[in-house]
């Protein structure tokens, strides 16, 4: 292979990676159901459902309040959610996959374009084909690219501006397009900063290079920079429409957590903190390379556009206090080409024979065991749902008439995360708190409705006089309870629903 000019060789020369990569991604999609932090789901989906009329006002996150929120998102979804009601599929569940889809496709189209746009740059063939299955197999990307978070949707959005801004010119006296390809840079940049504001301090470091590296022509930088304007502005009429009121949720975020550091209140981490995170989680020792090879790449290339976009980014990250390894997702995009840079620096300097010469005897039992690892891990994200709990607010939905039934619980909420919790709740369903399970006997005896006791106790102890229950689903395999080995599962908050009737009254209806 020598090199990847086109859209067809990438194809011929590679397809089986492609086919896995684009697989994988829609594994992820279909099947890593839920969010991996809460904000991907109570200001996203929840925000939609408000406008939607599922959730009410006083359900919303503190943001809504605030005013914190852009609501680009928000509004994407309920406008893809609106043309699943037109069509007749209202099944919240699939409107949420649908979502997961697009953010995989996107970001897997975000990931050709930054390879089409370097691949100049790496001169091994081997490399380049490193380069392509990182992008679309390394075990954590396909899991992160499937979020419809603001985390990766301002890495999708700016890596591809920024991937625009790389490709190769087009044939001169094509002034008109090109110009139009600035705009639309411009416009990814933008949208980036409005799905998520932080990613203002990559379009800077991108701006700077741009201006003191390549010293691009001003016609080209106005051209981006109207490209910004307008996706900012398609934010704030974005903010109108939601907030039902003028305002610029940019400086209401950076006054309510930069200047009252209002995000200090959700715990302070030392400057190390991510170091730490990167190494235990991102799997050891393979995550050695995910924190020495950045570093190396802004040491040893301090003039690439790479180094001038994301060392401001991580630099910043690493001094403000509040710190979640959410906040560097928007890096996540990148990193495959960052380690592919690292190394071929490393290959083709003398000065760093002795350690290429050391690693010689280890490169290949490496290899092979990074391999064996990253399938292993890959097949589990892919197929592992991102919140377990979801199970349960579907099999609900699916097995349930809403107007007919009633959940009731004593100890914990199922229906509420923090807040109330509404996208995935007809809102005909009623969800009821008791003291007791005598309580719970009554509303089986006298409710008229099929009644649901949801509970974190595998066994939520002996049924009162007169009340038989059935479990009706466990958020783990029925097959685990034959390995419940020294009645670990009763130890383990784990969801189970029980559905429950008066002793009086006629079995249970076939399931």
């Amino acid at each position: 292979m020598k090199g990847i000019p086109l859209l067809n060789e990438l194809w011929a020369a590679n397809r089986k990676i492609i086919i896995a990569g684009v697989l994988a991604h829609l594994c992820a999609a279909i099947f890593s159901a839920g969010y991996f932090q809460v904000d991907e789901h109570f200001q996203i989906l929840e925000f939609a459902a408000f406008k939607l009329g599922i959730a009410g006002e006083q359900d919303l996150a503190w943001e809504y309040r605030e005013r914190l929120r852009p609501a680009i998102q928000p509004a994407l979804a309920y406008g893809l959610i609106k043309v699943f009601h037109a069509l007749s599929a209202e099944n919240p569940f699939w409107q949420a996959m649908a979502l997961r889809i697009v953010s995989a496709l996107l970001s897997l189209a975000c990931m050709f374009w930054l390879i089409r746009a370097f691949e100049r740059e790496i001169r091994a063939d081997f490399l380049k084909k490193w380069l392509l299955f990182l992008s679309l197999l390394a075990w954590f990307l396909p899991y992160l690219h499937a979020r419809f978070s603001s985390e990766n949707w301002a890495g999708l959005a700016f890596w591809s501006g920024f991937a625009l801004v790389h490709l190769p010119r087009p044939p001169s006296g094509a002034a008109a397009r090109y110009y139009g390809r600035e705009f639309l840079s411009g416009l990814l940049l933008g949208f980036s900063f409005i799905a998520r504001f932080q990613a203002g301090v990559l379009i800077a470091g991108l701006g700077l290079w741009l201006i003191f590296i390549k010293k691009e022509r001003c016609a080209k930088l106005l051209a981006m920079s109207l490209g910004i304007a307008a996706a900012v502005l398609i934010g704030v009429l974005a903010d109108y429409w939601f907030y039902g009121e003028w305002t610029f949720t940019a400086w209401n975020y950076f006054r309510a957590n930069i200047l009252h550091d209002k995000v200090s209140q959700f715990g302070i981490q030392p400057w190390w903190h991510y170091f730490k995170e990167i190494f235990l989680k991102g799997v050891p020792p393979f995550s050695i390379f995910m924190i020495v090879c950045p570093i190396f790449m802004w040491i040893y290339l301090p003039r690439h556009s790479i180094t001038w976009a994301t060392l401001p980014f991580a630099a910043l990250h690493l001094f403000i206090g509040h710190k979640e390894m959410r906040f560097l997702f928007p890096l996540a995009n990148i990193f495959p080409l960052m380690l592919i840079l690292s190394l071929q620096a490393i290959r083709e300097d003398a000065r760093f024979q002795g350690l290429k010469n050391l690693a010689q005897n280890w490169r290949k039992p490496l290899l092979r065991l990074f391999l064996v690892v990253n399938t292993a891990l890959l097949l589990i994200v892919c197929f592992k749902p991102a919140d377990m709990q979801i199970s349960l607010y579907q099999y609900i939905y699916d097995h349930y008439d809403a107007g007919a039934t009633e959940v009731l619980y004593i100890e914990r909420n199922p229906f509420s995360r923090a807040v109330p919790l509404n996208f995935y709740k007809k809102k005909e369903l009623k969800v009821r708190k008791i003291e007791n399970a005598g309580e719970l006997a009554r509303y089986a005896a006298n409710s008229g409705k099929t009644i649901l006791f949801a509970t974190q106790k595998f066994k939520s102890g002996p049924a009162p006089a007169g009340l038989e229950c059935i479990r009706v689903y466990q958020a783990l395999p029925r097959f685990v309870n034959y390995l419940n080995i020294n009645n670990w599962m009763e130890r383990t908050p784990l969801w189970t629903l029980y559905e429950c009737r008066n002793a009086t009254r006629e079995s249970f209806r076939n399931r």
